[in-house]
């Protein structure tokens, strides 16, 4: 693969994630949906771009039209203003749009998204993505006529600052990031689309300080943020040299990093506060000496005590509440693979506590077989027997070797997916997921993905279903569908109820025969939500919980948030459900913080019953 193909798969990187929002099966939030198109649209948009607390023109500046459905490509249309700001946009279909100007400086939806929901498991959900952009300007097209507008641009903060080693000398070509507080995390910002070439091709925004060691980022949200420093290390004993991406990103998942002024621990770094327009200089980061260390050890087989080819990945736990796309892509650039007697090495760690994560190597498929002349065919060996495992270890004063992870053997669940009295007639996908309560421990992977059709089978699904490597422990069993005209009824194994709670798998277990039941004909719920003042409530988020205690599982939860005048409609299994106003907050609640709350939540919850294939109206009145 050439270098320029490199850079432009990771610039398409970013416009996929964006794409990703709008398409995966698992955003359950409701979105506004805009009118069918005119087959032959001819709406052409026009208007200027104009700085907000100036009124002078947006020059030489690309705008782009976003669909506010989230549903469609990164947008529905471009355009580049001329030198008064101008631009014109045609043939644009009929809808809802936002208004996104992409200019140095300026800021733009992008810096509001929370691109930590993508890690680990978790989703962008719809009502994250219409909260980054209710504070952009709306355009309304009928795809028939045409219209003139005029787009107001805002300039964001802006933080600047060199970084420096103790002994005064600049920190040349060091990774910079702004990570932006949301709620008890830090997340990096994404400002939008110019920051991102400059941060590739060393201009305004570049994420790698400069030859004197100097730094700036602009077009920066109000909020508070925190400046994070990273050296470029490759800890990876089992490699030579950096691959072009890791060098690309910067930093190359280094744990070598430091926070402003000059702390190791991103709690103890110094908040700052930035308003629109303000420039904050001399945000300066100083390097101090550290000592540096070794970890190393073995993988092996709980069983026999053999060795066990896996891939090894570091995650530093003081950093469980910092989230950096660029970051994570890194770190897992740096991933370990075993040698052949299972054993790895990092290097050049700081102290401090880390996850070891060990996954069990992948089978790769074997092209071999030409015995009828044909050509090679795939035959596809067995999957992974071991199942991934994280062990946490503390770096203190002294290199740490010796360290034996065991890996004990993955559990498998196998079944049939069929729908009730329709079992030929599939929905277009089936994700089904089990994982430890944590979901840190994804089995295959993360799940089973029943999308494709059985290509020894043509024209007919394969309803079976097979999850591998899963880890011992409870287990959480979860189902994701990919068409909204079906809903999950029963997952079960013999008289077990899967989706009931948590199972207890064990190491090696075989649970075979699992049974999982759809249905068709959903219903619907919509109605207003108004305050205390009896005015709509826009962007009021609500999550619809089952009252049967049974039914608590993922699965069958479905959020919902109000548009512009406080209106709301979603589409779920006929049922009872208790309707219940949430916060990002409360989201985020784990364990048993979360089981408290939501049984004292669903005691003064209003309920409602809900009929396949029929609509309930149900208005509600948010009390704060």
């Amino acid at each position: 693969m050439t270098k320029s193909l490199r850079v432009l798969l990771l610039f398409a990187f970013l416009s996929s994630v964006i794409q990703c929002f709008a398409q995966d099966p698992e955003i359950k939030s409701v979105r506004v949906t805009r009118a069918t198109p005119d087959p032959t649209p001819t709406s052409t948009v026009r208007g200027r771009v104009f700085y907000a607390e100036t009124s002078r023109p947006v020059r030489r500046a690309s705008i782009m039209l976003m669909s506010a459905n989230m549903r469609g490509g990164p947008g529905e249309g471009s355009g580049l203003t001329d030198n008064e700001g101008v631009f014109e946009i045609k043939g644009v279909p009929a809808g809802t749009y936002y208004a996104m100007v992409n200019a140095p400086g300026v800021v733009s939806p992008l810096a509001f998204l929370d691109f930590s929901k993508l890690d680990r498991g978790r989703d962008m959900d719809g009502a994250t993505v219409e909260e980054a952009f209710k504070d952009f300007q709306r355009i309304v097209v009928n795809g028939v006529n045409d219209i003139d507008v005029q787009i107001a641009a805002r300039r964001g903060g802006a933080i600047a600052g060199r970084v420096m080693y103790d002994d005064g000398d600049a920190a040349i070509g060091v990774k910079v990031e702004i990570l932006r507080k949301v709620e008890d995390r830090f997340v990096g910002v994404i400002p939008n689309f110019s920051a991102v070439v400059g941060m590739f091709c060393g201009g305004s925004g570049s994420f790698q300080t400069d030859d004197r060691g100097v730094f700036r980022f602009s077009g920066l949200p109000p909020g508070e943020y925190i400046v994070k420093a990273t050296e470029n290390v490759n800890h990876s004993g089992a490699k030579n040299s950096q691959s072009f991406e890791t060098l690309l990103l910067g930093g190359g998942g280094s744990f070598l990093t430091i926070y402003h002024p000059d702390v190791f621990d991103p709690a103890s770094a110094q908040l700052i506060n930035v308003e629109y327009g303000q420039e904050l200089t001399e945000i300066n980061v100083t390097i101090p000496g550290r000592y540096l260390y070794k970890i190393s050890g073995r993988v092996t087989s709980r069983k026999d005590k053999t060795p066990v080819k896996a891939e090894i990945m570091l995650q530093r736990v003081a950093e469980d509440k910092t989230f950096s796309v660029f970051t994570e892509i890194a770190r897992r650039m740096q991933a370990v693979p075993t040698d052949d007697n299972g054993a790895w090495l990092f290097k050049e760690l700081p102290k401090g506590v880390y996850k070891v994560i060990v996954s069990p190597a992948r089978a790769v498929p074997d092209y071999s077989d030409d015995s009828d002349g044909t050509g090679p065919k795939p035959k596809v060996p067995e999957p992974p027997k071991f199942a991934k495992k994280i062990q946490e270890i503390t770096v203190e004063d002294k290199d740490l070797a010796e360290i034996n992870v065991e890996l004990g053997f993955g559990a498998s669940v196998s079944g049939t997916v069929a729908v009730e009295n329709l079992f030929n007639e599939m929905p277009d996908g089936v994700t089904i997921r089990a994982e430890n309560e944590v979901a840190e421990l994804n089995a295959s992977g993360g799940g089973w993905n029943y999308a494709e059709r059985d290509p020894s089978k043509p024209g007919k699904l394969n309803h079976d279903f097979n999850l591998e490597n899963v880890s011992e422990g409870k287990t959480k069993f979860s189902i994701v569908l990919g068409d909204g005209d079906y809903y999950v009824k029963s997952m079960t194994a013999g008289s077990t109820d899967l989706l009931a709670g948590v199972y207890e798998i064990k190491e090696g277990e075989k649970l075979a025969n699992v049974k999982i039941v759809l249905g068709k004909g959903l219903a619907t719920l919509k109605g207003t939500v108004t305050g205390d003042d009896k005015e709509p409530v826009s962007g009021a988020q609500m999550m619809l919980v089952p009252t049967d205690a049974k039914r608590r599982n993922s699965t069958f939860q479905r959020n919902a948030r109000t548009g512009d005048t406080g209106e709301y409609e979603v589409k779920l299994a006929p049922g009872e459900y208790a309707l219940i106003f949430v916060t990002e907050d409360d989201l985020r609640k784990k364990g048993e913080a979360w089981d408290s709350w939501l049984e004292a939540e669903l005691k003064k919850a209003q309920t409602v019953k809900l009929e396949s294939g029929k609509t309930e109206t149900l208005n509600l009145k948010r009390v704060k």
